[in-house]
């Protein structure tokens, strides 16, 4: 436990009195990533697959394509604005961390 302590505090004085700017900006690119990984595994390929059923003016079952796609489609979009909502909100917090201590 010691130890953490002095890692931390070394952490914190290379950074000067910037350093709790850092874990909020470290916490803001962690938002910004999990935004990143469920667009580009989640979300883009859940586009494909709406594209791959083709032209909607030809689909015979519009309802039926936009039943299977509609849920799963919304449910990751949400995770991804709050995601991203969070990491909006730590690096605002860690900007102004961070002029405050200049």
């Amino acid at each position: 436990m010691d130890h953490h302590r002095r890692r931390r505090s070394r952490i914190v004085s290379h950074f000067g009195r910037g350093g709790a700017a850092l874990a909020w900006t470290i916490a803001g690119f962690g938002g910004a990533l999990v935004t990143f990984v469920v667009t580009a595994a989640l979300n883009v390929p859940l586009n494909d697959a709406l594209a791959a059923a083709g032209d909607p003016d030809r689909i015979v079952d519009l309802a039926g394509v936009r039943e299977r796609f509609e849920p799963s489609w919304t449910g990751w979009n949400t995770v991804r604005a709050l995601a991203s909502t969070v990491a909006l909100g730590c690096l605002t917090w860690a900007l102004a961390l961070f002029s405050r201590s200049r």
